[in-house]
């Protein structure tokens, strides 16, 4: 599997994580930056050029102010979250998951993912 690296030890903004993940995945320079555009292009396709099965990988996120790095944690989850969605209603699941300092956040691995 595909692993996307991302150093947060600069990041100072919800920005800088935007400009490094979209940056990694190939996404146009026109690419929404929200947690719902993330879906869109992670888990339903299109918008960036990585295509699945793939995990980025987040390090040094204890450097980044608190506000950055729980919004970092968050979108992590929102993208397991979406994953999990899609599989339940679908029953496509789209290989893809955000690790935070080493702490993966995937599907429970009892449930198929």
């Amino acid at each position: 599997m595909r692993r996307i690296e991302l150093d947060a030890t600069q990041w100072r903004t919800v920005g800088d994580f935007y400009d490094d993940l979209l940056r990694a995945l190939g996404a146009c320079v026109h690419h929404r930056r929200s947690p719902d555009a993330l879906i869109e292009s992670m888990i339903w396709g299109g918008g960036v050029d990585v295509e699945p099965p793939y995990v980025v990988s987040v390090t040094g996120l204890e450097a980044a102010s608190a506000a950055v790095a729980a919004y970092v944690r968050d979108v992590a989850q929102v993208i397991s979250d979406a994953r999990s969605w899609r599989r339940d209603r679908t029953g496509i699941d789209i290989d893809v998951s955000v690790e935070v300092d080493g702490a993966l956040r995937r599907l429970d691995r009892a449930s198929g993912g």
